[in-house]
């Protein structure tokens, strides 16, 4: 509910929430750069997810990561999400 409350996640769906679904890359990193006020943030990015994965770029937040090839779909392990963290909060 916070998460929703802030921006940082609207749900899976208008009408639904999915907690017991696995987060991808793009969803770890959508809620990262929403926590984060959507610098950069574009008028029609090209995906939903284009605009956060660009500012992770940007911000470094792909180094050390557990996999070779950075895919948006691809689940995001616990250790990545952590790393992003410890980024991000400097």
């Amino acid at each position: 509910l916070w998460a929703v409350e802030k921006g940082i996640t609207n749900g899976t769906g208008e009408t639904t929430f999915s907690p017991g679904d696995t987060c991808t890359l793009a969803h770890v990193i959508t809620f990262l750069y929403r926590a984060a006020g959507e610098p950069g943030k574009t008028a029609t990015p090209e995906k939903w997810y284009s605009d956060a994965m660009n500012w992770a770029y940007g911000g470094g937040l792909f180094k050390n990561l557990s996999f070779s090839e950075i895919q948006p779909d691809t689940e995001c392990p616990r250790q990545d999400i952590v790393n992003f963290l410890y980024i991000q909060m400097g």
